[in-house]
């Protein structure tokens, strides 16, 4: 094998693979753009359900255990709705003889 017919070979082969990776390439583009279109967009909606105007007040009570929490507290997001008890304030939980329950932020 002769250095010319070496090189001619080797140039062949290297447009061989540049155009394997071009079209590759395309291939993989194509891809995304159809996902991309495909995808439908996230919506992003305001909770109606744990706003404190929506519930009528900033603390939300237990009344079984007389405690009062933040309504995003783990806690009260299990109360069942035959239990709760919505406050306005700290003040008119802690007059009603409602005690603080365990909630990060809470203190």
């Amino acid at each position: 094998m002769s250095i010319r017919h070496f090189i001619e070979k080797s140039k062949f082969s290297h447009g061989l693979a540049i155009f394997l990776l071009l079209g590759s390439l395309l291939v993989g583009v194509f891809k995304l753009i159809t996902l991309e279109k495909a995808r439908e967009p996230i919506k992003i909606e305001e909770n109606q359900y744990l706003t404190p105007g929506a519930m009528g007040g900033m603390y939300l009570g237990s009344k079984k255990s007389h405690k009062y929490f933040y309504p995003w507290c783990v806690t009260a997001l299990k109360l069942l709705v035959a239990d709760q008890v919505w406050f306005s304030s700290r003040e008119e939980a802690e007059s009603r003889g409602y005690v603080i329950g365990r909630c990060e932020g809470l203190k």
